[in-house]
């Protein structure tokens, strides 16, 4: 069965809000979107024979998912990313947020429990990606705008109560899906 958008959604804001607090929240797209493109390469890659990118063996989401629990999981975190990147010629893309970070995810048990809460988010049988054949259906695409910060504010929750507003020289507009903006995760 095909991924649905709003599973995806509803995925990506309980990481966001697995974030909260740890960091500012325009820093949680660079954690959650590469956990989220991990998942969706292994996936892929695991349903199509020659699928565009390599996932090699110890760079899959599946390798994550082993390390729920561990005590070194941020460092193997790192290691299964930088695989993964190596593999694709992706160095410097996918690989730039740590998720060994103890200013950012905590330390000791508490980035433990952070780590493996957010590979469990993902690791849900309606995030599986194997099988969404979607021609021309951009779910990397709607994630990014998803988790793409506001424009810059005093009180970024007032930015929601008036649709077509201009702020900053930007235009905000209503998400028609979800009757919100898009933007509304960085508050």
């Amino acid at each position: 069965m095909p991924v649905k958008k709003s599973e995806l959604y509803s995925s990506l804001w309980a990481s966001c809000d697995e974030l909260r607090g740890s960091m500012d929240a325009s820093q949680y797209k660079d954690y959650v979107l590469v956990l989220l493109f991990v998942k969706y390469v292994s996936d892929k890659a695991a349903s199509q024979k020659n699928y565009l990118l390599d996932v090699p063996k110890g760079g899959s989401f599946a390798d994550m998912v082993a390390l729920k629990g561990n005590k070194e999981i941020g460092e193997r975190m790192n290691k299964i990313i930088s695989k993964l990147a190596e593999a694709n010629d992706l160095k410097g893309v996918i690989d730039v947020a740590d998720f060994d970070d103890p200013d950012k995810l905590g330390k000791g048990k508490d980035m433990v429990d952070r780590l493996s809460n957010l590979v469990a988010i993902f690791d849900n049988p309606s995030l599986d990606f194997r099988s969404n054949r979607a021609e021309g259906d951009d779910l990397l695409g709607d994630a990014y705008e998803y988790t793409k910060p506001c424009p810059p504010g005093p009180r970024k929750l007032e930015l929601l109560s008036s649709v077509g507003e201009r702020v900053g020289g930007r235009s905000l507009t209503r998400d028609k899906r979800l009757g919100a903006r898009s933007c509304f995760l960085t508050f």
